[in-house]
């Protein structure tokens, strides 16, 4: 029925819905209606995850580095046989959403083929619990010596070292964007 009308429209829909919850459970716990799981349910599909499949990851990556090549009009990329052996090791607790996420980045970020492992390494950290690298602490007493510009200065030095120079992850590093840090370098220096 439309807003205002007092005549029927009739339809015929099919609603597909996904969740990363465990239903039954919820509707145990009151927070799922029973009814509603029950109209759902019609036809139940389960897919495994991806990393239960890693032998799927180079075909999905495939497809994915075509798709997003053509999309963002860039040319092929392909990646060295090392970094599908690492892309191949990682849980993915993102799924195939994650495995997009990162094969979006290399093609946005990577002008050249073959992607080599040290030049993906920087894009997949995100994709294990912490990073590859030990995070950067500062045991030294005199690194804290000084005014507060100083001191940050010092700061944003070893983690850009840290970083070999990626403004972009020492950013993300101190849950800043690129343009705040890049002002607070030219204010310390």
């Amino acid at each position: 029925m439309r807003l205002g009308s007092d005549q029927m429209i009739p339809v015929d829909i099919r609603v597909i819905a996904a969740t990363n919850q465990t239903l039954t459970k919820l509707i145990a716990d009151g927070t799922f209606r029973e009814d509603l799981y029950y109209r759902l349910n019609v036809l139940k599909v389960t897919t495994i995850p991806l990393r239960k499949r890693p032998e799927d990851i180079k075909a999905i990556g495939l497809s994915l580095l075509t798709s997003f090549s053509q999309h963002y009009k860039r040319p092929a990329l392909t990646l060295t046989p090392a970094l599908w052996q690492e892309l191949q090791r990682f849980a993915w607790p993102g799924n195939v959403r994650q495995l997009s996420n990162i094969i979006e980045r290399l093609v946005l970020s990577i002008d050249h083929s073959p992607a080599t492992l040290d030049e993906g390494r920087l894009l997949l950290d995100d994709l294990e619990e912490g990073s590859r690298r030990e995070p950067t602490t500062c045991h030294d007493c005199q690194m804290l010596a000084g005014d507060y510009k100083t001191i940050r200065l010092r700061i944003l030095r070893k983690l850009l070292e840290a970083e070999r120079d990626n403004k972009s992850l020492v950013a993300k590093r101190l849950n800043v964007d690129r343009t705040s840090l890049t002002r607070w370098i030219r204010e310390s220096a």
